[in-house]
């Protein structure tokens, strides 16, 4: 018998939420601009790991995940505050990190190798030099939402598999025999199980809103994912909460 892992069990759900993408089309607001955006991004990701999962790369896998977290809390912010100008500060972000690099290349390297490489700096880029920007941090982002919990939870965790951390050594090294040896990649299960979950339920909340910028509700597909917490939550489930904008 042929074993289902959860991510190819998962995976048709993600697409079913595409459709909309499958054909070409013109997007007619800002808010389809975002939409279509974070959709791109979500369906890169999703085949992303599809290959990360299918060779059993969980460690290198949860960064991919991570970004799915950061998309849903950074979208469901923009979308809480549209009014506010919040999309257009995202949109920002482009010319303040190019002017952080700019001045990192500056301070390497001198002003005559600042000036050859960056000559013909656009206007956008140039009036962040030297200024102070940026979104709020991620932490502040999930308050605004009321994610501040799977923040909590999910973050960090995450992270750990993403930066410096010996988190990951017993993903990396058997150590059942005297001697550590590498582990060899391969899919497993339990190890799946909960990742595979996260990065459903991450990438379905920002097709969710995606969606909604066309006019089309599916949050069927949420509440679908939601009844898996009628036993009551465990550390696999403990993601599955909705943003909301009634901060």
């Amino acid at each position: 018998m042929t074993q289902e892992f959860p991510w190819d069990v998962y995976r048709p759900a993600l697409l079913r939420l595409s459709t909309l993408w499958t054909h070409p089309h013109r997007h007619e607001s800002a808010q389809q601009q975002a939409a279509d955006f974070f959709f791109v991004r979500s369906s890169r990701r999703a085949m992303a790991i599809d290959r990360l999962f299918g060779d059993g790369l969980y460690s290198e896998g949860t960064a991919i995940v991570r970004a799915g977290f950061e998309d849903w809390v950074t979208y469901a912010w923009a979308l809480a505050g549209w009014d506010d100008g919040r999309w257009e500060a995202l949109n920002s972000t482009v010319s303040q990190t190019d002017a952080r690099v700019y001045e990192g290349f500056l301070a390497l390297w001198g002003e005559t190798a600042a000036h050859e490489h960056f000559a013909g700096m656009p206007l956008a880029v140039e009036q962040w030099i030297g200024v102070k920007g940026g979104l709020p941090d991620l932490a502040s982002r999930a308050r605004a939402v009321g994610l501040e919990g799977v923040y909590r939870v999910a973050y960090p965790f995450l992270s750990a598999y993403s930066h410096p951390s010996t988190r990951p050594f017993a993903d990396l090294f058997d150590q059942s025999g005297n001697v550590v040896t590498a582990r060899i990649p391969e899919r497993s299960v339990d190890e799946e199980a909960a990742p595979a979950l996260w990065a459903l339920w991450f990438e379905t909340r920002v097709l969710t809103l995606a969606n909604r910028a066309y006019g089309h509700d599916v949050e069927t597909a949420s509440d679908e994912l939601l009844t898996l917490l009628e036993d009551g939550p465990d550390f696999r489930t403990a993601v599955l909460v909705r943003e909301s904008f009634d901060q």
